[in-house]
């Protein structure tokens, strides 16, 4: 009985691991057939363009985009900029642009300002791309930078404060795009952002543009496509083999309980309802001095063990057979014998 116990446990652990291994790849193959998702890319192509040109305050001057101007003959500059977006998709939407100033000081370094002032040069412009076969966004458009007035503020602050400090002021020319790639049903938002440094405390200006040259540059998307027959019918076979080894395995235990046998039935039902009676001892023998009373069943040992309160040894002889439970009192000791022969 022992070897077709273990052998059936055997089996047990095997369509056990089974399961497990089928579960985990009809999970793989079902998610993998249902979600297939492929990635989609958009191309475009943008770039921008600053045009500027400075006014002096004395009319007879008048420069261009040259590469210094003296500051203190600056009355404003006339600020031009394009942006073109050339996409491979045709697009619908919107999108929205407007141009922020921002007053800014520092000490040494520039990237750390001491004190900022913030200024809306041109409110937010709104396009709606509701014509047909679009797929290029364009923007040409002007504004004009009051220079005196920002070098005066500047001052102000710096004889307000005493402090001996430097001031620029920062351009941005903020992009946001909000586009429907109308082939793809998909929709995507974009800022982009076209930035010039003014310097306000030098004696000689230099003005420094950032445009924007995006060449070969793409949108990214996930989509889905249709389902992975292949995928999804490789995840239900296993299914259907984890619910195979499934059955098999309650087959086993079904197996193992009809096929227990009397002895061991009455040997787990001794041994879990007087649990907290009986301790299980490494060794049995029993020596000569010792007067051996055998008793014919375990309810008589039992009514020994009420009497004189002693515990109850137990000893498995030969495991699935033969078991042996005791109790000693100075040179008598009491046996009951649980023999899978005589309970059968």
């Amino acid at each position: 009985m022992i070897g077709i116990k273990n052998k059936v446990y055997r089996k047990s652990l095997f369509y056990a691991i089974s399961i497990v291994v089928c579960s985990v790849l009809t999970y793989l193959f079902l998610d993998s057939g249902f979600n297939t998702k492929t990635k989609i890319y958009v191309n475009y192509e943008n770039n921008s363009n600053i045009y500027y040109k400075v006014k002096y305050i004395d009319d007879s001057f008048d420069y261009v985009n040259m590469n210094k101007y003296a500051s203190n003959m600056i009355d404003y500059i006339e600020v031009n900029y394009q942006y073109n977006n050339v996409l491979s998709e045709y697009v619908s939407g919107y999108y929205k642009y407007n141009v922020m100033a921002y007053l800014i000081t520092y000490e040494e370094d520039i990237t750390n300002s001491l004190w900022e002032r913030e200024y809306n040069l041109v409110n937010n412009k709104i396009i709606l791309l509701d014509e047909n076969n679009i797929n290029n966004i364009k923007i040409d458009d002007s504004f004009r930078i009051n220079y005196i007035k920002y070098k005066n503020e500047i001052e102000e602050f710096i004889n307000t404060y005493n402090i001996d400090v430097s001031g620029y002021l920062h351009i941005r020319i903020n992009i946001l795009e909000f586009l429907n790639f109308d082939s793809l049903e998909k929709e995507y938002a974009d800022n982009k952002v076209i930035s010039l440094n003014i310097p306000l405390t030098k004696d000689f200006v230099d003005i420094d543009t950032n445009n924007i040259n995006d060449i070969d540059s793409y949108y990214e998307f996930s989509d889905k496509t249709t389902m992975n027959v292949v995928f999804i019918l490789i995840g239900l076979f296993c299914f259907s083999l984890s619910m195979t080894f499934f059955v098999m395995v309650i087959r086993q235990f079904i197996f193992i309980y009809k096929n227990e046998t009397e002895y061991n039935k009455l040997l787990k039902k001794i041994l879990s309802k007087y649990d907290n009676d009986i301790v299980k001892v490494k060794r049995f023998n029993v020596s000569k001095k010792y007067n051996i009373i055998y008793v014919c069943s375990f309810d008589e040992l039992l009514d020994v063990h009420n009497k004189i309160r002693n515990i109850i040894g137990f000893k498995e002889l030969v495991i699935n057979s033969r078991s042996v439970f005791f109790i000693t009192d100075k040179d008598t000791i009491w046996v009951y014998e649980l023999n899978s022969n005589k309970v059968n």
